[in-house]
């Protein structure tokens, strides 16, 4: 997006010339847009506040389901994700989680 690449623009010209040598403001645009994907949210020890966000890149792998065969768990401070089946996984099925909660009232997940 437009917002995205002004993003990254503003990024890169933040970066200390050692860091930024040889990265264009797209390299940097698309870090952001990986960034923004792939990302899982890090909760607190009581799972009720968010305190940042791990990049996890075999989770970055899987898919969203509504009818989802896994559900992503993570260790107190988010420094592993675990993923559990919650079905038979038959062979070949892709392993698919819910990108948001699945609990929610439907008028809110859509």
């Amino acid at each position: 997006s437009k917002a995205t690449a002004a993003d990254g623009k503003v990024l890169l010209s933040w970066l200390p010339p050692p860091v930024s040598k040889g990265l264009t403001s797209n390299h940097v645009t698309l870090l952001l847009l990986r960034i923004k994907f792939n990302s899982h949210p890090i909760s607190d020890s009581t799972g009720s506040s968010r305190v940042g966000l791990g990049l996890y890149p075999a989770a970055a792998l899987m898919n969203h389901s509504c009818a989802f065969n896994a559900v992503c768990t993570y260790s107190p401070g988010g420094g592993v994700l675990n993923v559990r089946a919650v079905r038979v996984v038959e062979k070949n099925e892709a392993v698919c989680y819910s990108y948001i909660d699945p609990y929610q009232p439907r008028r809110t997940r859509r």
